[in-house]
């Protein structure tokens, strides 16, 4: 999302109308999910970003255009399945809302909010919004052994921003994950203070040299309100660390947030296959997901 905060930005200052395209809602399977956007300007269409291409984008850029021309913001809905009046082509089953942003480039109230990087943004008069930022998913990965070294290429693909956690300086070397965001040099009476820099939308992913470090990066981590929080380990491990959490004093609620094993369940045995199955779910997650799923019912995959 950063690019199109610059890229809205960039246009605005130029003295350039825009209308901000964004799926508010999303159900069933839609070509793209809640807070996916695109930009549209009167003389060049589509400069950034995307709603899913084929129709729906095409249509979508047809209203952005006739709404720069009115000076005004607007509402609508694609169904996509293909016995409704208003099916638009497309193969998958579901249906979108877009909300229509437009944005006068007199507008400076909006070029200072997109400096501070998030937006929340009402649409209909329902008291519905998006909450749309510029910030990257960050992943804070503990220990720089070598399932992190598979996991760092991989996640930094698919737009996350890495911090690897490693209390050994022969682990915290850049060369063994080059692709890494940030790394942290840090001993374990030190993780309160990174614990403090974690926010609701980050992930934790704790792979420790051992039980004993997992254990205690975990117990830190749940002091925060970070969403999602995974940890690598047997299924026989798991009965393990959360009867020792409960003994602590931890809620139902509080062993709850942990996955553990960490990442999809595809018999993953290397660290390769294993940074698979992570990434995978930290998708999942990403884009709303339920990680209580069972691969093997498709029907809570949806």
């Amino acid at each position: 999302m950063e690019d199109i905060f610059e890229k809205i930005s960039n246009l605005l200052n130029d003295g350039i109308d825009v209308v901000w395209s964004i799926i508010v809602e999303s159900n069933g399977s839609s070509p793209r999910s809640k807070n996916a956007s695109m930009v549209v300007t009167k003389d060049s269409g589509r400069v950034l970003g995307t709603i899913g291409g084929g129709t729906i984008e095409y249509e979508s850029e047809r209203i952005a255009l006739r709404l720069l021309e009115e000076k005004r913001s607007d509402v609508h809905e694609f169904i996509l399945t293909p016995n409704e009046i208003e099916d638009i082509g497309m193969v998958c089953g579901g249906d979108v809302k877009v909300y229509f942003y437009y944005i006068s480039h007199t507008d400076e109230e909006m070029v200072a909010k997109l400096k501070k990087g998030k937006l929340r943004i009402g649409y209909e008069d329902s008291g519905k919004y998006v909450t749309l930022s510029n910030r990257s998913e960050h992943v804070y990965i503990f220990g720089g052994g070598h399932i992190t070294q598979a996991v760092v290429p991989v996640i930094s693909r698919l737009g996350f921003h890495s911090t690897v956690c490693e209390d050994r300086e022969d682990f915290a070397r850049r060369e063994l994950f080059p692709e890494v965001d940030e790394i942290r040099l840090l001993q374990m009476d030190e993780l309160g203070n990174i614990c403090k820099e974690m926010t609701k939308d980050d992930f934790v992913c704790i792979f420790t040299r051992g039980h004993k470090n997992d254990f205690e990066v975990l117990c830190q981590v749940l002091k925060t309100d970070i969403s999602y929080i995974g940890v690598i380990g047997s299924r026989s491990k798991k009965k393990f660390v959360f009867d020792k959490l409960r003994n602590l004093g931890f809620t139902e609620s509080d062993i709850a947030r942990v996955k553990t094993p960490i990442g999809f369940d595809i018999l993953a045995e290397t660290p390769e296959e294993i940074a698979i199955s992570v990434a995978a779910e930290l998708i999942y997650v990403r884009a709303g997901g339920n990680t209580a799923f069972d691969l093997s019912k498709p029907e809570e995959c949806r």
